[in-house]
């Protein structure tokens, strides 16, 4: 007889100790104590879970542990040790193998009724209830029959744990036997009429609608009257809905009483049924007024429940409404930013992001209202600082950036408020100076408020890149003298005071500083002494030294020539207004005041050459404000903003295009009709399950283009081997499939032909392509899925296997070529603004730097080349890199398939022999993506 294939094992439980052997087992269970036995049925059953069977004890445990606490004394019955053994032995009958190799059962476990039935009928409710439970996951038809009688007398139990299992075993065995329990159904069915015990009724009903789903929609008609919302518990009330999911599959015409049942049970006191009353209206209708009651039941739960995972689940659904009914969920906009208060970063970033979209004409009023009492709020002094605050403001000033630019009438309303948050040294500073930028470049009606706001808070900044931004805002959109005027007062009054510079004093000159006797003299006193009268000097005026002296004096030289570029505009707006020529020379000698200060510090405290040129020439400039080159200085100045603002525009609106047409549907595109499909009866969840998949799996092809599969085709085999073999490799976001064509040349049939794959790097195999028979001249396409888990190169080998059907041939094996998966395929460009890249340039810790060595030589060319091979975007603008050049710096940004960014900087620059030389510096959180696309660049760049 052949022996037969070991068992697959497909848990294993780790032991403290080394595994007894068969004899140790047997005499624990036949001479030991009861913790003797309970640690050998435990050891027992960790060893058959290991894939070790204890068939041999069977009838040792039938004899000695199975009659513990059913033919004992009353004392043992009610021990609770003996409690543990009845428990742990029905755990091994769970789980040791009952059957033969033909799948008979072990004939020794028809000694195990007896005792079952022995312990359905015991007198303790617990031994009652275990045992009863352990019938509902049994299989075997022998063992379930003779018992069906017992567990039906258990369902009039006085204890409610007994009922509740009785029911479920009445349910396993009427499914497998329907002729042992024929009135099971009606049994049951009169049960839940009287049972009031919540999870007996439960079980009831899910047997009914199981077994006989016919008795279970009769006895939901029967108390449709009833109020389910408030009458009903939880878990029943759960059942109703997963019993209203198949009915309206499988009965669509009755749907919309069904669809009223659900909107009875949306009055429900439980969260949970709440969420599963909202899902499956979602699923099941596209009404306005399901989708509204779903929408707002939703929101509700977010802002009820403080639970972050239920809270990110639910926001997930919100997001799938808003794709298909966006205006449903534009009246529930308030109510949504409602849920930011209390919500932890994450939550409130994917609260803003969901409702920015939802914003309209109708409602920006008051959404920029509630977001301005959060913004006041949160800067309140009387209100301690929570974890997280500064980002919470951050994002609140992103989203009124992004809703006033969209709805620029609310921009009054807004902007003023905001001037207040430009002192603090944090970065929602930076964004709220950002953000006044631009309104003030788009509506001209803001300019004064926020040229004489921004004059009189600008001493009180801390932050240098705020000044520069402040600096820039002032000096390109001052128009009348007395802003200039204000201006220069508030710039004069943030360096004083004058000079910048001071020598340092020696210890000679500090020693000779001291008292003074100046004014005073000697007295003769009555007694003839003499008294020296001293009179102190007069206190220095003490003045207080602002942030902005300090960050110049400092060594700040980059804000010093943005000063010195303020000036020269300034200036020159001044020389442009019709007034007298004292009063512009007046403006003017100031700014060369200031100016020779700066030139005068940087001297001293060695400063960097461009930032030197910059005030020479800001100076030359200056002096001679009637000069063009100094009005077109400073129109290119604001030029060039402009055209950075249209080109973010026109960016959007592509982006927008590209949106709209992705929603578009050919004219030639099949219409699916649910009601039309054709399914199986029985076939329950499928239209869940659908919608569970489509949720859960979006997985998007990468490169399912035909013509770019037909040029990816790759060859395995050579023309000269008996077979050949050629493949496509399809990767989409989460797995590839590797498609392989296998032609017989031969003339012979070849059986069990099998592709036998191996991977290398993070690539996972799912399951092994199956056996083939190819006649001669036959094509088989197989198959084969692999996992990918992170953003690195792979490599795919293997080999073709065969046995031919000539006479004592042996088995044949064909090696394939390695096909090695490239990066690019998992990464896709990206954007964002300079101050996300300038914080994930600092955050990422891993840096692959690369000398460039290129025969490309012009400059613009080798970053486009660059970008066509790595799959980067550059966030640098159009306008930008216009032109020629002697150098070039771009930021590149890139996503990989998992979400995980990439940021690259390439800083080049011609060499007298025009040549191009510098370096490419990529960053990224993990080294596989980095090191990959440094290796891609490198193999790419030389052109």
């Amino acid at each position: 007889m052949a022996q037969q294939p070991e068992p697959p094992c497909y848990l294993l439980v780790g032991m403290d100790k080394q595994a007894p052997t068969p004899k140790e087992l047997k005499e624990a269970i036949e001479k030991g104590g009861t913790k003797e036995r309970i640690q050998a049925v435990k050891d027992m059953i960790a060893l058959t879970l290991n894939g070790e069977p204890q068939t041999k004890l069977i009838m040792s445990v039938i004899k000695f542990i199975q009659p513990s606490g059913t033919t004992t004394s009353s004392n043992e019955k009610n021990d609770a040790s003996v409690h543990t053994l009845k428990k742990l032995v029905l755990y091994f009958w769970e789980v040791v193998e009952k059957v033969d190799a033909q799948g008979k059962l072990l004939p020794e476990l028809i000694l195990l009724v007896d005792f079952l039935r022995r312990d359905l009928a015991h007198p303790n409710e617990f031994i009652r209830g275990a045992t009863l439970r352990f019938l509902c996951n049994l299989k075997e038809k022998e063992i379930l029959e003779p018992l069906a009688p017992t567990v039906l007398d258990c369902l009039v139990h006085r204890h409610s744990y007994v009922r509740r299992n009785a029911i479920l075993a009445i349910t396993n065995i009427y499914k497998r036997i329907p002729e042992a329990l024929p009135d099971a159904p009606e049994t049951v069915e009169q049960l839940l009429a009287q049972e009031t015990d919540v999870t007996a009724k439960r079980n009831a009903f899910l047997m009914l609608f199981t077994c006989t789903p016919d008795r279970a929609v009769s006895y939901l008609r029967s108390i449709m009257d009833t109020d389910l919302g408030q009458s009903q518990n939880d878990v029943f009330q759960l059942a109703i809905v997963e019993l209203l999911k198949q009915l309206m599959q499988t009965n669509p015409h009755e749907k919309s009483e069904y669809i009223t049942v659900i909107f009875t049970l949306l009055q429900s006191k439980s969260q949970a049924v709440l969420f599963q009353c909202a899902s499956t209206l979602l699923a099941l209708s596209s009404s306005p007024t399901a989708i509204k009651a779903s929408a707002t039941t939703l929101v509700n739960l977010l802002n009820a429940h403080c639970d972050n995972n239920v809270k990110l689940v639910v926001l997930g659904k919100l997001e799938d409404i808003k794709k298909s009914f966006p205006e449903t969920l534009q009246e529930l906009s308030m109510d949504l930013l409602r849920c930011l208060v209390g919500s932890e970063v994450e939550i409130q970033r994917r609260i803003l992001e969901l409702t920015l979209d939802l914003v309209t004409a109708k409602n920006i009023e008051k959404v920029i209202q509630f977001l301005k009492k959060e913004l006041i709020e949160s800067t309140d002094s009387t209100t301690p600082v929570a974890k997280g605050e500064t980002d919470y403001r951050q994002l609140l000033i992103k989203f009124i950036h992004q809703s006033t630019v969209r709805h620029r009438q609310v921009a009054p309303m807004i902007v003023p408020i905001l001037m207040d948050f430009i002192v603090e040294d944090s970065k929602p500073a930076v964004d709220t100076i950002l953000f006044i930028r631009e309104m003030v470049h788009r509506q001209a009606e803001l300019r004064e408020e926020v040229i004489t706001k921004l004059a009189i808070h600008f001493n009180a900044i801390s932050a240098t890149r705020v000044f520069r931004i402040a600096l820039w805002i002032l000096g390109s959109h001052s128009k009348t003298y007395e802003e200039i005027r204000n201006i220069m007062s508030a710039l004069r009054a943030a360096l004083d005071p004058f000079p910048l510079w001071l020598k340092e004093k020696t210890e000679e000159e500090e020693e000779e500083t001291g008292i003074s006797t100046a004014g005073g003299g000697a007295t003769v006193r009555e007694d003839g002494t003499y008294v020296m009268a001293v009179v102190p000097e007069k206190e220095e005026k003490k003045t207080e030294v602002t942030s902005f002296r300090s960050l110049i004096t400092e060594g700040d030289f980059f804000l010093s020539a943005v000063l010195a570029s303020t000036l020269v505009k300034l200036v020159c707006s001044c020389w442009a207004l019709n007034i007298s020529t004292k009063e512009k020379e007046h403006v003017k000698n100031d700014a060369l005041t200031m100016l020779d200060e700066l030139i005068q510090l940087g001297i001293h405290k060695q400063i960097d050459a461009d930032s030197h040129e910059r005030l020479r020439l800001c100076k030359k400039l200056i002096g001679v404000p009637t000069n063009p080159m100094t009005k077109k200085y400073t129109e290119m100045m604001l030029k060039g903003f402009s055209d950075m603002l249209q080109e973010e525009d026109d960016a959007k609106q592509e982006e927008t295009q590209k949106e709209e047409e992705k929603k578009f549907v050919p004219i030639d595109q099949p219409i699916h009709f649910s009601q039309l499909v054709r399914t199986k009866r029985g076939d329950k969840g499928a239209l869940i399950d659908l919608e569970d998949v489509s949720v859960a799996a979006k997985n998007e092809v990468l490169s399912n283009d035909q013509n770019q599969k037909m040029k990816n085709v790759l060859q395995l085999t050579g023309f000269s081997d008996p077979v050949y073999v050629e493949g496509t490799v399809e990767v989409h976001q989460f797995d590839i499939l590797l498609e392989m064509l296998v032609v017989n040349k031969t003339e012979d049939t070849l059986q069990n032909l099998t592709v036998e794959l191996g991977t290398v790097g993070d690539l996972r195999l799912c399951e092994r392509p199956q056996s083939y028979t190819v006649a001669p001249g036959e094509e088989v396409t197989i198959k084969a899925n692999m996992k990918v888990s992170s953003t690195e190169a792979g490599v795919i080998f293997g080999n073709i296997v065969y046995d031919s059907t000539k006479a004592g041939s042996d088995q044949t094996v064909i090696v394939l070529n390695d096909l090695h998966m490239d990066i690019i395929d998992y990464v896709h460009p990206a954007s964002c603004n300079a101050t996300v890249f300038r914080t994930m340039w600092q955050d990422f810790e891993w840096e692959n730097r690369l000398i460039v060595a290129t025969e490309i030589k012009s400059l613009r060319e080798y970053l486009d080349h660059i970008l066509k091979h790595t799959n980067m975007r550059c966030q640098a603008m159009s306008t930008s890199l216009a032109g020629e050049a002697d150098f070039l710096s771009a930021n590149l940004l890139a996503k990989s398939s998992f979400g995980e960014p990439v940021v690259a900087n390439i800083s080049v620059s011609k060499t007298v022999n025009g040549n191009i030389e510098g370096y490419v510096r990529i960053r990224s959180r993990s080294q596989g993506i980095a090191l990959g696309l440094g290796d891609k660049i490198t193999i790419k760049q030389k052109g």
